[in-house]
């Protein structure tokens, strides 16, 4: 009795060899994991030069500059956003532990979406914070507890 096949499999499991590296059949491979990685520097594609005589001239310092994109400050990058940010304007302006009077905003952790008749017909996620029951000690860690519950 033959057992059924798996899909799930790894071939190599099953005894088919995996294809080498440089073999006509690994480079037409559609699986991500063994295609080349694409390279660091630009592709010809991208360069304003067309013909030859224009590759040979090359680029003027500004032109090289012009194409420059600056990196993005690393502090903005660092800043938390609040996900809410359509709904109040001055919502990015508050740290996020305070809620729209200047007090300390108590929700933190597990969201749940709750349907809502007046919500803009596009709009695809809502959320509000849900129940701690039933959560593991990992998940229940994030949530903030008033001291006479503990």
């Amino acid at each position: 009795m033959t057992t059924p096949h798996d899909p799930a499999v790894d071939p190599e499991d099953e005894g088919i060899p995996d294809l080498q590296d440089g073999t006509p059949q690994q480079q037409r491979a559609s699986d991500p994991q063994q295609m080349p990685v694409p390279g660091d520097r630009p592709t010809f594609a991208e360069f304003r030069e067309t013909t030859p005589n224009e590759v040979r001239e090359g680029e003027t310092l500004d032109e090289r500059l012009s194409d420059e994109v600056p990196e993005p400050d690393p502090a903005e990058l660092a800043e938390p956003r609040r996900a809410a940010a359509w709904e109040d304007p001055e919502a990015d302006q508050r740290p996020l532990d305070e809620d729209e009077n200047g007090e300390e905003d108590p929700r933190a952790g597990l969201l749940y979406d709750e349907p809502d008749p007046d919500r803009p017909r596009e709009q695809d996620v809502y959320s509000q914070e849900g129940s701690t029951h039933g959560l593991s000690a990992e998940e229940d860690a994030v949530h903030i507890v008033d001291d006479d519950r503990i």
